[in-house]
């Protein structure tokens, strides 16, 4: 039997091989492109499946006021990874929410966190400093932002900011993690290496979080399970160092774009940030920017 062929379907055959082809011709390109890309500039793609989490400094304070509860829910409705915040001790030994021991920058109080109770502290406005749309934002306590998280997908960086004058300060802290049953959601981290050492005498569990822009002889401390480094001091090096001991290193406060691609580049664990949706867009959507940067390039 002989089968006869259209010159129609000759036509077709040969449009769909000539595209077939074209498709072909154009995936080698990129991907030659793309490698070409990388050699030069030295940057990675990161896709979806990218590893770096995303740590809301301070609750993430480009959009909130710091370290209050606005910041927290805020930062959990927008699914980051960890939530940074840090924690004084007052003069009644409450665990309260601040960076600064001292109520200047964020109140109209020049008191010291340490010289008051908490009943005075919960009065005092720390969020019309920031904007009036959050005037009458108070200081929470730590206790608050742990019944927070307690059903919630996110990880707290609790950093420790000891003045000296503090008592039981570290047990106080990790009796309210065990209290509210969120030891697997909190890392406890300080500047003070001694508050660290504390930390890990009272309870070997509790992972630890060294905070520092020094790295020399960084390595030879003990007691530490995570290193926070000032991102200006981290090196490929020094980051290959730590992960050939199994553990991970966060880079702080990155909060520029071309400083979040060079912690892309040394495989950070971790980018703390004041603008999380900054480091969003470059880790989440970066395939578009890489596509965008070849098309303007």
């Amino acid at each position: 039997e002989i089968i006869y062929t259209s010159y129609d379907d000759i036509n077709i055959n040969n449009k769909i091989m000539k595209y077939l082809l074209i498709t072909i011709y154009i995936i080698i390109i990129s991907i030659s492109s793309f490698y070409t890309y990388k050699i030069i500039t030295n940057r990675t793609l990161i896709d979806l499946s990218n590893n770096i989490k995303i740590t809301a400094h301070r609750g993430g304070s480009k959009k909130y006021p710091e370290n209050t509860m606005a910041a927290f829910k805020g930062s959990i409705e927008e699914h980051v990874d960890y939530i940074e915040l840090d924690v004084h001790q007052t003069k009644d030994k409450q665990i309260v929410v601040s960076h600064d021991n001292n109520l200047s920058r964020i109140s109209n109080s020049k008191k010291n966190i340490i010289d008051m109770n908490y009943d005075e502290i919960k009065k005092m406005d720390v969020g019309s400093h920031f904007s009036i749309y959050y005037k009458n934002e108070r200081m929470p306590l730590l206790k608050d932002v742990l019944e927070l998280i307690q059903d919630k997908d996110v990880i707290l960086n609790i950093e420790l900011k000891p003045i000296g004058k503090e008592k039981d300060f570290e047990k106080s802290v990790i009796n309210l993690i065990k209290e509210y049953h969120v030891e697997d959601k909190c890392l406890v981290a300080s500047q003070v290496y001694s508050s660290i050492k504390k930390v890990k005498e009272i309870d070997n569990n509790i992972k630890t979080i060294y905070v520092t822009n020094n790295t020399d002889n960084l390595l030879e401390l003990d007691s530490i399970d995570i290193y926070s480094i000032q991102s200006s001091k981290i090196t490929i090096d020094l980051v290959n160092k730590i992960h050939e001991r199994n553990q991970e290193i966060y880079a702080w406060t990155v909060n520029s774009e071309d400083v979040i691609y060079e912690m892309i580049d040394y495989n950070v664990d971790n980018i703390i940030t004041d603008d999380v949706d900054l480091v969003k867009s470059i880790l989440h959507n970066n395939n578009y920017n890489f596509i965008k940067e070849l098309i303007t390039n």
